[in-house]
């Protein structure tokens, strides 16, 4: 390859405008331990020993791909690489280099990269780097294109350049929270040699992330980090810095409203000497306070943050706890245990059974459980009009997923997602049922990606899907027997008002309860509780009509006496009224689905 010829600098180019300079260390960095340990490997090497590549003829490393969702610290972690190594740091985004004229644009960078080149050892720090160079097929402009190839032969320049005329290394930096749109001749080894995947952190890394962000804050000693930590799953490194700095404008408006409270001065302003600032510090209840106020960024992209729902809200399914453990929480929580016995792949499970059993409340519940990264997707939330907008959407899905991992996906109402395929090909479901198998097994593992599927008609769903490597585990979630609805009746009732003549096992003896699924035992809660209210409205304005016709002022507090209760007749109206929502016949219907799907399973293994 030709070497780039270095063109003068113009008049008009300055590359003093695009140097950086950053106090920021990377030491100063919570929760990126692993990463930075990874980037300090690749640059101090060739820094400190470039000789040494020279003598062997061996190119040094020299482009690193940040990427993650945005919010996650690319920048940050950009800028305290440049700061560590304490060399010449260039930094551009799109509209630096961006011009109206023709040519202009690769004009500035050809002298862009002939100044950091002639200023070596040093570093280039291109952010959102997919606007600069995006994919060239799908460009608008014929400038685009020629800014991606100028681009490309000036990366392809440093490495002609590196072991004949340079003695020291240049390293290009690039951060995009969209890898995947950038120009796959870019993603190439010899351009960008590495990509560093920044994803969601673990509770130990926000941990360390907080206490990163809050050194330099005047806080309380008895803040609890790790139980911040806890509450904030799905949080990114820039939501925790609103988390802290929400924390900090509480403390100030406490301090204000105490004081004002303290003087009785409600209305004026207070001033500097009318504080205590000696006695201002940040405490664990403005951050509690902050965390009602901080939306992540997760949750903003379409991710769903650990559910609230916990395995007390859950009655009986024991059995299916267990298993779901054992596949889903143990390879998250404690991933180290299962490596020894070699197990290392995740799995996925699918959950069958008659509607209103507690097949979404388990999948949340398990979420809870392994403390990771949940998404939700509702069977035809990803489904589009529109040709391959559908398979895109899958792709994006897993890739999320991947960037987010250790994480948890549920398909809900599997079926509406993934009907039997028909000999038919122009059929454009089928199209998105090749598109989820391909991401659940492709050549790709899944890692730490763990997939829980919902559906009442497992008989409709293709079957290349509940095959193992794709749904490993089949469960069946039955209606609840005897000892699973007295639970459930437990779990329901357990913050309700109940009378002391209620007997719960007296109810769930009853033979109108036989046949009842776990919603309908939540119905026939809910119904007792409204007919309940009925009763108690129907007294007040019994007593305020009898005050009325015989003109008694009654101002005693009285109101314990109609004070809300649920007594058992209030169970046995609706008992009368709520019947079951799965017949006899639907449920031998799902018995024998049951061993259809057993028996096909067999065959497959």
């Amino acid at each position: 390859m030709n070497k780039m010829s270095i063109i003068p600098l113009s008049n008009s180019f300055n590359p003093e405008k695009f140097l950086f300079k950053s106090s920021i260390k990377l030491s100063s960095l919570g929760g990126m331990t692993d990463i930075i340990k990874r980037i300090k490997e690749i640059i101090s090497n060739p820094l400190n020993y470039y000789q040494a590549y020279k003598e062997i003829n061996t190119l040094p490393i020299k482009g690193i791909l940040l990427c993650g969702p945005p919010g996650c610290g690319k920048t940050t972690l950009a800028y305290s690489i440049g700061g560590e190594f304490q060399i010449p740091f260039y930094k551009i985004t799109g509209p630096d280099i961006i011009s109206s004229l023709s040519g202009e644009s690769e004009q500035i960078i050809r002298n862009l990269f002939n100044s950091v080149i002639e200023n070596a050892p040093s570093i280039l720090f291109i952010d959102e780097i997919e606007t600069i160079i995006g994919r060239r097929e799908q460009a608008n402009k014929e400038m685009e294109r020629r800014i991606v190839a100028q681009i490309m032969t000036c990366i392809d320049d440093i490495n002609d350049r590196q072991l004949s005329e340079l003695n020291a290394p240049v390293f290009v930096v690039g951060a995009t929270s969209k890898p995947e749109f950038i120009d796959s001749s870019m993603r190439r080894s010899g351009r960008f040699d590495v990509e560093i995947h920044i994803g969601f952190p673990s509770i130990e890394m926000r941990e360390e992330m907080i206490i990163s962000i809050t050194k330099n804050n005047k806080i309380s000693k008895n803040i609890n980090f790790k139980e911040i930590a806890k509450k904030t799953p799905g949080y990114l490194a820039a939501d925790l810095q609103s988390l802290a700095r929400a924390a900090g404008h509480n403390a100030i408006n406490r301090l204000i409203k105490n004081k004002k409270l303290e003087k009785k001065n409600l209305e004026n302003n207070l001033d500097n000497n009318d504080l205590d600032l000696q006695n201002l510090f940040i405490e664990q209840e403005d951050f509690n306070f902050a965390l009602t106020q901080i939306q992540p960024t997760s949750k903003r992209e379409g991710f769903t943050t650990i559910p609230n729902v916990t395995w007390d809200d859950v009655g009986g399914l024991k059995e299916l706890r267990e298993e779901l453990y054992y596949d889903i929480v143990l390879p998250i929580t404690e991933p180290s245990k299962l490596k020894i016995v070699g197990i290392s792949k995740a799995v996925g499970v699918l959950l069958y059974g008659p509607p209103g059993c507690g097949k979404t409340l388990l999948a949340k519940a398990v979420a809870n459980e392994a403390k990771a990264n949940f998404i939700s997707i509702k069977g035809p939330e990803l489904l589009n009009k529109y040709v391959g907008e559908s398979e895109r959407a899958i792709r994006s899905l897993f890739i999320r997923a991947k960037n987010s991992s250790p994480c948890i996906i549920f398909f809900d109402e599997l079926d509406a997602l993934v009907p039997k395929r028909s000999q038919e090909n122009n059929n454009s479901s089928e199209r998105v049922v090749n598109q989820l198998l391909t991401e659940m097994d492709g050549l790709e593992d899944r890692k730490q990606i763990f997939i829980i599927a919902a559906t009442n008609r497992p008989d409709i769903i293709d079957p290349a899907m509940l095959r193992p490597g794709r749904l490993d585990k089949l469960l069946y979630v039955p209606l609840p027997d005897f000892n699973d609805r007295c639970s459930i009746l437990e779990t329901i009732t357990k913050n309700l008002k109940l009378d002391k003549d209620i007997e719960l096992s007296k109810i769930n003896g009853d033979k109108r309860m036989e046949g009842f699924s776990g919603a309908d035992i939540a119905d026939l809660v809910r119904e007792a509780q409204l007919h309940a209210h009925k009763k108690l409205n129907e007294k007040k304005k019994e007593r305020i009509k009898n005050e009325k016709e015989n003109n008694i002022n009654n101002n005693n507090n009285d109101d314990k006496i109609f004070e809300f209760k649920i007594n058992m007749s209030d169970f046995e109206y609706s008992l009368n009224n709520i019947l079951p929502s799965v017949s006899v016949n639907d449920k031998k219907k799902y018995e024998n689905l049951k061993k259809k799907l057993q028996e096909s399973r067999s065959h497959l293994i």
